[in-house]
């Protein structure tokens, strides 16, 4: 994607191109790209106001974009304005400059993503049930609102020192209860976290070095990858469940 179709607009005028040192709504300079995907990219940036450092999302759009971006824009913006919890990524700001660019503007995270932790291998169960925790206690939060995120996957998780940070609402929608395909989705990753790989299409079996995991972190999981959406666990149940759970969370049997 070019730097170009960062930018937002109805017509084809010439608008300035989104670049390091850029200034976003006269206020947020771009200092560095973060990454770009299919709708838009997130910049690094410094907000001129008070000098912090922040993360600003610009849309891509054109005719070929616009209603697709222009509802995602919209969605994520506010639905983000109303979900805080300290496992959800702050929004700060949004809007759209007067140069045409659509721009959301959310807390800077310092740390790296679960993708990037599980491709250096399993993770410790003490360390699956605490990520557990807190991925679940920032859904809870958006559920309770009727927020469903849509998309929870290990690459919209971010580990930093105070936790882990759900990212990326774009495709959030609001339905109640509608949860249990957000169950499931924290149920693969950690299942992937725990044994070291993705669960398989059929009933999954937890087995690591040639033993079969099995206690009640396993039990959880399995029921929280249930193929029967009304067999999973809410959000708050699994959660009651998590922090409640009794150690050892898992055991191997041969």
């Amino acid at each position: 994607m070019n730097d170009d179709a960062t930018l937002i607009t109805s017509n084809t005028a010439s608008i300035p191109t989104a670049a390091i040192g850029h200034l976003v709504a006269g206020r947020y300079r771009l200092d560095a790209l973060i990454r770009r995907g299919t709708l838009g990219s997130v910049w690094r940036a410094t907000d001129n106001a008070d000098g912090s450092r922040v993360a600003v999302k610009l849309i891509r759009s054109g005719r070929r974009f616009e209603t697709r971006a222009r509802a995602r824009f919209e969605r994520e913006a506010t639905l983000l304005s109303q979900l805080v919890h300290p496992n959800v990524v702050r929004l700060l700001d949004w809007g759209v400059a007067a140069e045409h660019q659509w721009y959301l503007v959310l807390e800077l995270l310092e740390g790296r993503s679960l993708s990037a932790r599980l491709g250096e291998g399993r993770v410790r169960s003490s360390e699956v049930r605490a990520l557990g925790l807190q991925v679940l206690q920032g859904l809870s939060e958006a559920h309770a609102l009727g927020i469903v995120h849509g998309d929870v996957s290990p690459e919209n998780i971010i580990l930093t020192e105070t936790g882990a940070k759900l990212i990326d609402w774009a495709v959030a929608i609001r339905r109640c209860p509608g949860q249990d395909e957000d169950v499931q989705a924290v149920g693969q990753l950690l299942f992937e976290a725990l044994v070291g790989q993705p669960p398989g299409p059929d009933k999954p079996v937890p087995r690591r070095d040639n033993t079969t995991l099995m206690g009640p972190l396993v039990d959880l999981i399995l029921a929280m990858l249930d193929g029967d959406p009304a067999k999973r666990p809410s959000t708050p149940e699994a959660l009651e469940k998590l922090a409640a759970m009794p150690s050892p969370y898992v055991y191997r049997v041969t």
